[in-house]
């Protein structure tokens, strides 16, 4: 009788610590599911304003008032063109 209940008590305790293992790793694999659906999001959202940009890239007359605004640039109305025949 004492050696079945030592059996039965051995065999517990391996179901305690493979139900605790199993646990912890269940816990673990939630974090991680809540960190990558956080990270999704961010994505998404980084995603939408790329897309935003891109569209107004898109516009002429947007990347005009960038290259004015920003780059300094000016638009030439006259321009001449030397060519020059080297003989």
């Amino acid at each position: 009788m004492r050696l079945r209940t030592t059996i039965l008590l051995a065999v517990l305790f391996v179901l305690i610590l493979i139900y605790g293992g199993l646990f912890f790793a269940t816990v673990k694999i939630k974090i991680q599911i809540s960190s990558l659906d956080a990270e999704i999001e961010a994505l998404k959202t980084r995603n939408q304003l790329l897309t935003y940009e891109y569209l107004k890239l898109q516009d002429p007359t947007y990347v005009e008032t960038i290259a004015k605004e920003k780059l300094h640039m000016i638009e030439v109305k006259n321009f001449y063109v030397v060519e020059i025949n080297p003989k």
